[in-house]
């Protein structure tokens, strides 16, 4: 949702995050409100800053039947994102979609094709991705990828998922999509069952995903999503375990924090 999405994204820039996220959950209007918020807050800190002009990318989530409105939400943004997600999940196709597989699989190609009028940085997500069938899943990942998706985020939505099988999930998938080279691989987890962190570590670890969505607190629907800090930390603290870097500015996590919790 949005309704705090201008202080998170504030937080969010000035820990150094070099994807900035929000969704579109308001009526029109109130949304392109909020995301020109976004945009200004944004450039006004990348300036203060000495930040290049397109940094950090303004990621937009939505709807695959709704890609219009994401566009014209980021209109004014110099770098920004379309984020495209559908259910894939036999129980969300069947209940929430009351959609067929392939019909599911033909929004999602479409989707990002129609995305790629308005950007090249589009990012595409199987919405409850960890009760997909992988059959279903590496079908419509190979073909939203050939129709310019340039990253695959799974998305554990329902928070089901536990570390090992999640981030085997992910490595299944990375192997067996034939054009999966083509996309950055990412993580999307909810703390429904107090694993998020666990569950998105194990995505890179295992899975070998490159981009981890996270927020500042762990804010977000039900328990929350995967903690922004917690994440950094772990992978700051424990290279040795992971090999790997975030370019976060650590001292900024404790004031963006109190930032969004004020």
């Amino acid at each position: 949702a949005i309704e705090r999405a201008e202080d998170r994204s504030h937080g969010q820039a000035a820990v150094g995050q070099a994807v900035v996220g929000s969704r579109i959950g308001r009526p029109k209007r109130q949304a392109h409100d909020s995301i020109g918020m976004l945009i200004r807050e944004l450039r006004g800190h990348g300036a203060a800053q000495g930040m290049a002009a397109d940094d950090p990318v303004l990621h937009l989530g939505i709807g695959c039947h709704d890609i219009s409105r994401a566009a014209e939400a980021l209109e004014k943004a110099r770098n920004p994102r379309i984020h495209a997600f559908i259910a894939t999940s036999p129980l969300h196709m069947e209940k929430k979609l009351r959609m067929t597989p392939d019909q599911v699989f033909e929004q999602a190609r479409l989707a990002v094709r129609f995305a790629r009028r308005f950007t090249d940085n589009i990012e595409f997500s199987p919405e409850d991705g960890s009760r997909s069938d992988p059959d279903f899943l590496c079908r419509v990942l190979e073909a939203v990828i050939a129709e310019g998706a340039t990253t695959i985020n799974i998305a554990d939505t329902v928070g089901y998922a536990v570390p090992e099988a999640f981030g085997k999930l992910v490595l299944t998938l990375r192997e067996r999509v034939p054009n999966s080279d083509k996309a950055v691989w990412s993580v999307h987890c909810h703390n429904d069952l107090g694993m998020a962190v666990a569950n998105s570590l194990a995505g890179v670890t295992i899975g070998g995903a490159r981009q981890v969505e996270c927020t500042i607190n762990g804010l977000g629907e039900r328990a929350g999503n995967t903690s922004l800090e917690e994440i950094v930390m772990a992978v700051r603290t424990r290279r040795d375990v992971f090999g790997l870097d975030v370019g976060v500015d650590t001292t900024q996590i404790v004031p963006a924090s109190r930032l969004v919790s004020g």
